[in-house]
């Protein structure tokens, strides 16, 4: 058996399910925002899996920075309810 399949296999599952999710958001280059919206992530429930931030991104201005999540979520109505409440609170969901 492969367990590189096996993994992937799983992962697709996973993300059918909604029990993993993607979201990249837009935020502030400065101190303390990745802290805001992990704690954020926290509150509301989702298991951070992996975090990934690119300041080159076409589209941001020299103060902004896009942070990629992995997330560990309940199921769909979890991640939609996650990207609405990130939006209520300025950060812009991409």
């Amino acid at each position: 058996i492969d367990l590189n399949i096996v993994s992937k296999v799983i992962e697709r599952g996973q993300v059918r399910k909604g029990r993993l999710a993607e979201i990249a958001v837009s935020v502030s280059d400065l101190p303390g925002s990745l802290s805001q919206l992990t704690h954020l992530l926290a509150q509301l429930g989702a298991n951070v899996i992996d975090v990934r931030h690119d300041r080159l991104a076409d589209g941001l201005s020299l103060r902004q920075t896009r942070i990629h999540f992995v997330l560990e979520t309940k199921n769909h109505e979890h991640i939609a309810a996650i990207k609405k409440e990130l939006a209520e609170n300025q950060f812009r969901v991409l």
